[in-house]
């Protein structure tokens, strides 16, 4: 496919992130930009990845030092992730702007910034090159939380945008498929979750409808997260037409086995 720019850009404008100011180095200089393709990739040990222009100076100077920090954007900092994605190194010293407020790491040489989510120290463990972009893998050596600030991260999605209110409705989702085990037995599995609000239910009730009318019903056990789940022998040889789970007058949308499993 021939992309133009103008889709690519929508495409792009379709993502969600938090945005990271990068911190770097090189000898007695220092820089920061904003990389809205900023997020954390491993846990074990962590690992963050962002995403720079090929040519940033920024990308050029992690290359180099194998190093960088970044600060994970509180709401609070949108005219510093604006002013640190506007300019270059090359066109002025940003971080002589008051309004960032620095402090020394412990284990890299760029500083970090106050007053976001997250700041972490990083050392460079990987580099991927793709078309016009540079992927910065790094491990993350140390981090500082803000307790006061980490739920409230600074979005972008196009343009920026503070957090909105948690999402604590919806239905119970659920889907089911039949398979044969390596002992030639048939099997029914369910599993789902049950609707936001209505996590802490001990059971749900599962009505199974065959293709000839006939119903089974059964109760699930519901954990403390509201995620339920069983895998039993499938009784009735007479084909399964769709399954419900139902709590209350609260009824899902049926399961049905539109997608056979070989």
């Amino acid at each position: 496919m021939e992309w133009t720019r103008d889709q690519v850009n929508k495409m792009a404008g379709a993502m969600t992130t938090t945005v990271g100011l990068i911190t770097t180095s090189k000898g007695e200089s220092h820089n920061v930009m904003a990389a809205e393709w900023s997020y954390m990739v491993s846990k074990m040990p962590p690992h963050i990845l962002v995403c720079i222009y090929e040519e940033n100076i920024t990308g050029d100077w992690i290359a180099e030092t194998k190093e960088f920090g970044i600060t994970f954007c509180s709401e609070k900092q949108a005219s510093l992730a604006n002013f640190s994605g506007s300019y270059s190194w090359n066109d002025i010293t940003k971080l002589n702007s008051n309004l960032y407020d620095l402090y020394p790491a412990k284990y890299i040489n760029p500083y970090l910034i106050r007053g976001g989510l997250l700041a972490c120290e990083c050392r460079l463990s990987n580099v991927i090159s793709l078309p016009e972009y540079r992927l910065f893998i790094g491990e993350v050596l140390r981090c500082d939380f803000d307790e006061a600030m980490i739920n409230s991260p600074l979005i972008k999605h196009g343009a920026m945008y503070s957090i909105g209110q948690r999402i604590d409705h919806g239905p119970t989702t659920f889907s089911a498929d039949i398979i044969e085990t390596e002992d030639n037995e048939t099997m029914l599995r369910i599993a789902g979750r049950v609707a936001y609000q209505s996590i802490g239910v001990p059971t749900i009730k599962v009505t199974i409808v065959y293709v000839d009318g006939n119903q089974d019903a059964i109760e699930l056990s519901v954990n403390s997260d509201g995620y339920f789940y069983t895998s039993m022998p499938k009784s009735v040889n007479t084909p399964i037409l769709e399954i419900f789970c139902s709590l209350g007058d609260d009824i899902s949308r049926p399961a049905t086995f539109r997608i056979p499993r070989h």
